[in-house]
């Protein structure tokens, strides 16, 4: 599985000062160049040091600018197809998304959603409340309740309430609305544990929350007689959130196999002769 760098930046946000968002900066925007430069040729192009360059290689948990530009050049190669419009194409993207998810260790995630007292769920649009529903209704169906909030005074009534002990999803495919930012601060500020789905890519809100599940997605683009349309698939979310759902159903499971072994034997009576 090819690591993300988008992931691995999310990740590690807290460690890049100014320096390193300059240079993932122009990294993010000249990615074919990149995939070519040299580390001085890097350096140079964002006014920094061939030291600094390494560094911030090293704080994404890489083993130096020679696997820094690895990690590129497969990026790059990934996303060189940015729309499609084959059929086939994007039913082998459904199988990438398949495949990410196999490989998602949702140990912690799982984890958070049995410690938790109460679960809510916030979407930032239409399609992202679509994924909240759907969500709702596989929990639903298990007995494991999802409380959606719907924005507005919603959300400041959530957060006058809100404790440690509670959860929160927040669904955002861009990461960055305004709103849900702000949201996120206003809970991690009161410790409550957050968890975004976001498409992969670099966005403030995974570099908040606690824990993230990221979705592939590409745009495609299909005609009709007269005119070209273009959109996001949207699949991904769905195979997302389904998958979130059995991985946590068979760890509920385990754990209760396991609190059932811990309780004491009970004892009968001894029978009367």
């Amino acid at each position: 599985m090819i690591i993300e760098i988008e992931e691995l930046v999310n990740k590690y946000y807290h460690k890049l000062k100014e320096t390193d968002l300059i240079i993932w900066k122009y990294i993010s925007t000249h990615r074919k160049a990149c995939c070519d430069y040299t580390i001085y040729e890097l350096a140079d192009a964002c006014n920094v040091s061939r030291t600094t360059v390494l560094r911030f290689a090293q704080k994404l948990s890489l083993s130096g600018y020679a696997e820094l530009k690895t990690l590129l050049k497969l990026d790059y190669k990934q996303k060189s197809t940015i729309y499609i419009n084959d059929p086939k194409d994007l039913i082998s993207l459904y199988h990438q998304i398949v495949a990410e998810m196999q490989n998602k260790d949702f140990t912690r995630i799982n984890q958070m959603i049995y410690g938790a007292r109460h679960i809510f769920a916030y979407g930032t649009g239409n399609m992202q409340n679509n994924v909240l529903r759907e969500m709702r209704r596989l929990f639903q169906c298990s007995g494991d309740y999802i409380i959606s909030i719907q924005g507005g005074s919603e959300l400041s009534y959530l957060l006058k309430n809100v404790t440690p002990q509670d959860l929160v999803f927040i669904i955002s495919f861009s990461g960055e609305t305004p709103v849900a930012l702000e949201f996120a601060r206003n809970l991690c500020a009161r410790n409550v544990p957050v968890i975004s789905i976001t498409r992969l890519k670099d966005n403030l809100l995974s570099s908040i929350c606690d824990e993230n599940i990221y979705v592939h997605t590409m745009d495609f683009q299909f005609y009709s007689e007269y005119h070209g349309y273009r959109t996001e698939s949207a699949v991904g979310y769905f195979i997302a959130i389904e998958t979130l759902f059995l991985q946590y159903q068979q760890y509920k499971a385990n754990m209760r196999t396991e609190e059932e072994k811990a309780l004491p034997e009970s004892t009968s009576d001894p029978k009367s002769d």
